[in-house]
């Protein structure tokens, strides 16, 4: 599985994502996530060491070194921290890779 650390903007605002092809979908932390949400089918997931009740997704307006694209994420408390201690913003999956 690749995984890679990126600085890049989301809905306006400097993130720290990790882009995790070994992931299908895409998540944020909460207080991150547009306000533009759905209700989706429930499902569990496990990120980080911790488990989370998924029950909806937003769309997200991204940029990274000047390409703007989209994606659908599904908000949650949070996806942990990197090795260096350094909180994640978001977790970029395969799906959300195919738009950049």
């Amino acid at each position: 599985m690749a995984r890679r650390f990126k600085e890049m903007k989301m809905e306006g605002k400097e993130v720290f994502v990790l882009f995790d092809a070994g992931s299908l979908r895409s998540y944020v932390r909460k207080e991150l996530a547009s306000d533009i949400k759905r209700k989706t089918i429930p499902f569990k997931v496990g990120l980080g060491g911790f488990s989370f009740e998924i029950d909806e997704s937003c769309r997200l307006n991204c940029e990274i070194e000047g390409l703007e694209f989209d994606i659908e994420a599904h908000p949650i408390e949070g996806p942990g921290n990197d090795e260096r201690g350094r909180q994640i913003d978001a977790v970029i999956g395969a799906i959300g890779m195919q738009k950049i």
